[in-house]
Parts: structure tokens; sequence; C-alpha cells
């Protein structure tokens, strides 16, 4: 998500760049964004007195304190609670493997492609011309 808010200025800042890779930027940090909510949850949606779905860490966590000092070991809901919350996290990692391993890399060739300038994560820049190291030092 920190390298997203880099590219989306780095493209804001760049000259003569397609709109449409800070719209691919927007749109994968919403999905990313998304998992991390359901993952963590969202603690402003108490706040604004909507329910909230349980979060997957919630879920986990409640599991591991309920069986800490306890001799007897994890209950049936405990059990349960951690079933649900493994099963949710195998469905939203296939989601996050894609969109880190494929679309945020095939972002990142876009960038390089149109002249982006250099964010953190990206290959290092080529020199290419007649262009100095000085040139080189100050796109990184």
């Amino acid at each position: 998500l920190d390298q997203l808010g880099q590219i989306k200025k780095a493209v804001r800042q760049a000259q003569n760049v397609d709109i449409k890779l800070f719209d691919e930027a927007r749109a994968l940090e919403l999905q990313l964004l998304n998992i991390r909510e359901s993952l963590t949850g969202d603690a402003t949606r108490t706040n604004r007195r909507q329910t909230i779905l349980v979060p997957i860490t919630r879920r986990v966590q409640n599991a591991l304190a309920g069986t800490l000092g306890n001799t007897y070991g994890p209950t049936k809901t405990h059990r349960r609670d951690y079933e649900i919350g493994l099963e949710n996290y195998r469905e939203i990692l296939v989601t996050m493997k894609t969109l880190i391993e494929v679309d945020f890399e095939q972002l990142k060739e876009k960038l390089d492609t149109a002249g982006v300038p250099w964010t953190t994560g990206r290959r290092i820049p080529e020199i290419k011309g007649k262009r100095t190291m000085w040139y080189a030092i100050y796109v990184c």
C-alpha cells in the first residue's frame, strides 16, 4: 500500500503519462484495502454504528486466547472460530497473491515503459543515451 501511494504521487507528477496508470494503481489499492479489512477489520465502522463482519485475525485470536491458561483445551466454539478464520484466509490468499504477484508486477512494468519516475519497489532504471550518473542518482 505504501508503494502504491508513491506510485500514485509519481504518476500525478509525471508529464505526458496516461492517467489510466493512476486509475489502475487506485483500483489495486482499493482491492488491497478490502483484503486488509478482511484480515484486521475496520475500526471506523463501529464508530459509524454499522455492523461489521468478524475479521480473520479476531477469530484466530479468540481461539488462541480461549485456550491460554486452560487445561481443558479448545472448546468447540474455539475450534470453529479457528476453522472459519482459516477458511476465510484461504479464500483471500489466492486473490491477495494474484494482486501482489501478478497485477502489481504488471503495473510496475507499465510504469517503467511509460517512463514514470522511479518509486520504491521497482527495478532500478538503466541509464540510456547521454545521461550521466547524476541523472541516475536524481531519479532514484
